[in-house]
């Protein structure tokens, strides 16, 4: 666990938490013999320096041969490692989990999972290209080729895009696990939505540059369709006093992910 710059002492009182709770036997289930013995949480707690440098210094503090990654205001599931584990046992392959949205009563925050659920989930015939890094898994050895995340991004926007467009560029394989599942509790004021898709949007003309540079084939802008599929989500999805609110926050966040291409 990384505490980059956080509440002093707030990391570590987590990390004793989850020992204490893991030890006495939680839902996944109780610890026995050399496995109780070899349970236990690393707090390394550095001057902040963003989420890319605190995952990176993280990973290079670990000792395993496989990688999770999930953000602290996230709760995986019981069963999150095991379902995430079988495939990282057939080679080079970046694995993505689906992430819930814990406040359904946060419109903000649902109408932003409802954009990070459209991005990560595959459509018909395509292979994965993003996953958001609160759900994800790797083999140690390759984040350590790969070079890690990004430190040139300084916030929590733009970073896993990066690490998935160069993952693709060296060839390797994406798989989606969907049963791989995450809560996400990120309370959202409506300014606090617009800057933060905004912050997306000057992350993303970051990333649409390095992608021209590096010759990517899908250097562009997504088609028509994906952004028309977007906006029809929440309409499918969302009981109908939901929908339509959610929908104009999707619509909405798509403008201040522009207004931040243009800043960018």
């Amino acid at each position: 666990m990384v505490d980059d710059g956080g509440p002093h002492g707030e990391a570590r009182a987590v990390a004793e938490s989850v020992e204490s709770t893991r030890a006495a036997g939680s839902a996944a289930g109780p610890l026995t013999g050399d496995e109780a013995g070899s349970f236990r949480i690393t707090v390394h707690r550095q001057v902040n320096a963003g989420p890319a440098a605190a995952r990176n210094a993280g990973a290079a503090r670990a000792r395993s041969e496989l990688l999770a990654f999930t953000d602290d205001d996230c709760v995986p599931h019981p069963d999150w490692l095991a379902a995430l584990e079988p495939h990282l046992g057939v080679g080079d392959v970046l694995v993505g989990g689906a992430t819930v949205n814990a406040r359904r009563a946060d419109l903000c925050a649902e109408a932003t999972q409802t954009m990070v659920s459209h991005l990560v989930e595959p459509r018909a015939g395509q292979a994965p290209t993003f996953f958001p890094t609160c759900n994800l898994a790797l083999r140690t050895a390759s984040f350590a080729s790969d070079g890690g995340f990004d430190e040139r991004f300084p916030r929590a926007a733009g970073e896993d895009r990066a690490f998935c467009d160069a993952w693709r560029a060296a060839g390797r394989a994406m798989v989606y696990e969907p049963s791989a599942l995450v809560d996400h509790h990120h309370a959202l004021t409506l300014r606090g939505f617009w800057r933060q898709h905004r912050a997306y949007g000057q992350a993303s003309a970051t990333v649409h540059r390095m992608r021209a540079a590096a010759g990517m084939p899908d250097a562009g802008r997504a088609p028509v369709s994906f952004y028309l599929g977007l906006l029809a989500r929440p309409l499918r999805e969302q009981p109908p006093a939901r929908a339509v609110p959610v929908a104009g926050l999707v619509a909405l966040s798509q403008v201040a992910t522009v207004a931040g291409r243009l800043r960018g």
